[in-house]
């Protein structure tokens, strides 16, 4: 494989109801609201935190495979806090969100993982899902903002704002260019979890949402 899958990685991003009156019992107190029954927050209005046990069932794998590439299942694993950081900085940081665990699934041009492949051709897709799991929601929030900041600042050229409505809690879509091919990245955070889908080539931004919508729906059933 030619173009390596870091070069690949660096390329895409280098992650109520309100009940009716009721009548008055005899003491002269209406009667319990059935809801009063329940402690907020419930099981059922609160759903749990998300654990490394959930990514297995959420992440991106090889039956996603967009047409035109390759599963890399070499390097499409879980991350420690070390792996997953980009930096020495960024480590930093990680540990004042309460990172947990984090994963990393690669899809590259069909072929490029051939020992002999020759270089990607010009367009070639690549395709990338990132998650983290964090102790809290307010950790997964700030990676959320820190990692849309680099994307702007550092890595996105001629960058535009596209709708992200609908992934989890707070999101964000982008499109720009970075190494000269074109980028489509939707990040977003849903609870405690941290979620990217990235593709660059000649992908469309349309099969990238579908992948992320494919993420989020799966998210949504985790838990």
């Amino acid at each position: 494989m030619r173009r390596t899958a870091a070069a690949a990685v660096a390329a895409l991003l280098s992650v109520s109801c309100t009940p009716a009156a009721s009548s008055p019992g005899p003491s002269g107190r209406p009667p319990p609201s059935p809801a009063s029954s329940f402690v907020i927050p419930s099981p059922i209005l609160s759903p749990r935190p998300f654990t490394a046990e959930d990514l297995a069932s959420i992440v991106l794998g090889r039956g996603d495979t967009p047409r035109g590439t390759e599963f890399a299942s070499a390097f499409s694993t879980d991350q420690t806090i070390d792996q997953f950081a980009s930096d020495t900085e960024e480590l930093t940081q990680l540990r004042q969100d309460r990172f947990v665990i984090g994963h990393l699934s690669l899809f590259v041009p069909t072929g490029q993982l051939d020992h002999d492949a020759p270089p990607a051709e010009p367009g070639a897709i690549f395709v990338q899902g990132i998650a983290g799991v964090f102790e809290t929601a307010a950790g997964a929030d700030s990676s959320l903002r820190r990692y849309v900041a680099n994307l702007r600042v550092f890595q996105l050229r001629n960058e535009v704002r596209i709708a992200a409505g609908g992934l989890g809690d707070s999101s964000e879509g982008l499109r720009g260019r970075s190494d000269g091919e074109d980028v489509t990245v939707y990040a977003w955070r849903t609870a405690n979890l941290l979620l990217v889908v990235s593709g660059s080539g000649t992908i469309a931004p349309e099969a990238v949402r579908a992948l992320a919508d494919l993420v989020q729906q799966r998210a949504g059933r985790a838990r």
